[in-house]
């Protein structure tokens, strides 16, 4: 899973990139592509991360000696814990990324103005 996850991480990175540099708007106001799948990318990137370090250490727990078996367990439900729990979130966060920008560029900043006294 880890595996499948960094793949498509680095599939994502492309399509990103292959989006800024080609959408006409996004070179013309250079950012565009890349700020609006910001958040989503960072946090797809962070669960990856997350979920490959514990993997690692799920596998060390899982050489743990015979001192301290509730903390190799611990360390093993957590691992368990990410994989089944937070790492499916990068689902939503792929899909985000994937999203058109017009999206976000069709808001007018004016929209989000509070001062309705004009």
């Amino acid at each position: 899973s880890v595996l499948y996850h960094s793949m498509e991480w680095q599939y994502l990175t492309y399509r990103v990139a292959m989006r800024a540099a080609s959408d006409k708007e996004a070179r013309e106001m250079w950012g565009d592509a890349i700020s609006s799948s910001s958040v989503d990318y960072l946090m797809y990137s962070g669960y990856v991360t997350l979920a490959a370090h514990w993997l690692e250490m799920e596998a060390a727990a899982s050489r743990g000696g015979p001192e301290e078996p509730d903390f190799y367990k611990a360390k093993r439900q957590t691992s368990e814990f990410v994989f089944e729990r937070l790492l499916p979130r990068t689902r939503a966060h792929k899909a985000g990324i994937l999203a058109s920008v017009q999206s976000a560029l069709d808001v007018s900043p004016d929209a989000f103005s509070f001062d309705h006294a004009r």
